[in-house]
């Protein structure tokens, strides 16, 4: 029996062409990115209530999704950039909540926006960067 699933699970996966893995990785991935830039959108316009754990697991769980292959698949010669992007996030986490913390999120937001322009929601990526920008004056 687990014999006969496995053979229609390598079936359907063959089945599965690079355009439909890349559409299910792109909406995986605006969605999660949505989310994420959400939680750095309260960080950003209440401060005092910033979560910084929160904000780091969110920010673990997205480099957790880049290390998967159909990622890489999908993402292609961007996925250089999308992975440096959100270890940049990583990095600059350790100063959240601190002084410039407001700046740090900002611009964590500023650096994701392209991608979920990229990744099918282009008035949610505007938004965020305008958001961004008007929060970086």
């Amino acid at each position: 029996m687990n014999h006969y699933l496995a053979v229609a699970r390598e079936n359907r996966a063959r089945r599965i062409s690079k355009g439909d893995v890349r559409g299910r990785v792109y909406k995986d991935l605006a969605a999660r990115l949505m989310i994420h830039c959400r939680e750095l959108q309260v960080a950003v316009a209440d401060p005092g209530t910033v979560d910084s754990e929160s904000l780091r697991r969110s920010n673990a769980a997205l480099k957790s999704r880049t290390e998967s292959a159909d990622v890489v698949e999908a993402l292609g010669k961007r996925y250089i950039a999308f992975v440096a992007t959100v270890d940049e996030e990583r990095r600059s986490l350790n100063y959240a909540g601190s002084k410039g913390g407001t700046a740090i999120a900002a611009r964590a937001i500023l650096a994701y926006a392209p991608f979920v322009s990229e990744f099918g929601e282009e008035t949610q990526g505007r938004n965020l960067r305008k958001f961004a920008e008007k929060s970086l004056r």
